[in-house]
């Protein structure tokens, strides 16, 4: 038996899915799909934040795209990125922006972002936000741990091990980065490979 959906339910159904995170009960693999990668920034005193960016595959672009870009010019005007950021992102608050971060061994919850940006990359669309961590150079050694996964699994997130991430530093700072798989506990799925983004830094 087949079930016909039109594009609109199908929209519907990944919108409420992506930001009020639907029961996974009732799905068996993601239906939506992000590429992700980090920018990190480190000054003299430490590590700033990092900027997070998504891009989402080509059927959830569409449907945001269609929705949101109401003069149709392939930009996100003030008024629309607004729009884009009450109704399809803010509620990811309540998951930390799908972040597990670590600092030094510890959980660091990610509560805010700043500096969201929503774009159009042909037809993909791309998120862009900024995490402040708070992670200075007042001891000798420091490890930020950052993972970016939805734990639920409806939407899948992929971060390339060679590609994932670019460094803004400081000469003051001595720095390196490392990617590795990690598994993770999903709902309903038990353990998944994720990659990790280690980072560690000192003055040097």
């Amino acid at each position: 038996m087949s079930i016909w959906v039109s594009g609109l339910q199908y929209r519907t159904a990944i919108s409420l899915a992506i930001f009020l995170l639907a029961s996974i009960a009732l799905f068996t693999h993601p239906h939506c799909f992000i590429d992700n990668w980090f920018e990190i920034e480190i000054d003299a005193q430490g590590m700033k934040g990092i900027t997070v960016n998504w891009k989402f595959d080509e059927m959830f672009s569409e449907s945001i795209i269609i929705d949101y870009d109401t003069n149709r010019n392939g930009i996100f005007e003030e008024d629309e990125a607004y729009t884009i950021y009450n109704e399809a992102f803010i509620n990811l608050k309540n998951y930390n922006y799908f972040l597990d971060v670590k600092i030094d061994g510890r959980n660091f919850p990610v509560e805010s972002t700043t500096d969201f940006k929503p774009s159009q990359e042909g037809v993909f669309l791309i998120y862009s936000f900024f995490v402040t961590l708070p992670v200075d150079l007042s001891t000798n050694m420091r490890l930020v741990t950052v993972m970016c996964y939805d734990p639920t699994y409806f939407i899948m997130v992929e971060t390339n091990p060679q590609s994932g991430v670019t460094v803004s530093a400081s000469p003051e700072v001595k720095f390196s980065t490392e990617m590795v798989e990690k598994a993770v506990e999903f709902e309903a799925f038990g353990k998944l490979p994720v990659t990790a983004l280690t980072i560690t830094l000192e003055k040097k």
